[in-house]
């Protein structure tokens, strides 16, 4: 299966615009266009690995929640080709989903394929359109402690996330 046309994890896409993908040894989390809110929608458990198999023992006990998150995003959108993902077209979802793949929220396993990650979008923009307060949200994984004696708040892991997605936009 091929990535979608105006994914960064297109090939064509990656030449146009000369952005490097270095494919993870594993597909687990680790721990301008700004997220300025995310926000916990709806909660799931899963596991974290290539394809969603885990490959070893310690990684099949390892659980990393998994929750429908929302985000508002503002954007000068002088540089992008409006909002929504478009073949072979630089846009703001595209860079988007760039930046939370990079800071480990989507799985490799399903970068370039919006589906998998119930990618939802509250508008579109046309070329060079600038927005204020947009919403969209996806199923992203929680990257930070949830659980145990060093066990951060929602609200503390969502701003710790919204820091790691920040530093891979643009």
């Amino acid at each position: 299966q091929t990535p979608h046309e105006g994914s960064f994890a297109h090939e064509n896409m990656q030449k146009i615009f000369r952005i490097t993908i270095e494919k993870p040894e594993e597909d687990k989390n680790s721990c301008g266009t700004n997220i300025s809110s995310v926000e916990h929608v709806e909660e799931k458990q899963g596991i974290c690995s290539n394809e969603g198999v885990a490959t070893n023992t310690e990684e099949a006990a390892t659980k990393f929640p998994k929750r429908k998150l929302a985000i508002l995003v503002s954007f000068l959108g002088t540089k992008y080709s409006g909002f929504q993902i478009n073949a072979e077209k630089n846009t703001l979802q595209a860079q988007l989903e760039l930046a939370l793949q990079r800071a480990g929220i989507i799985n490799f396993a399903n970068f370039g394929y919006p589906s998998k990650y119930s990618w939802s979008s509250s508008a579109r923009t046309d070329k060079g359109v600038h927005a204020a307060a947009q919403v969209c949200s996806f199923k992203g994984h929680m990257i930070f402690h949830t659980d145990g004696e060093d066990a951060m708040t929602t609200g503390d892991q969502l701003d710790a996330m919204r820091t790691k997605v920040n530093e891979h936009l643009p």
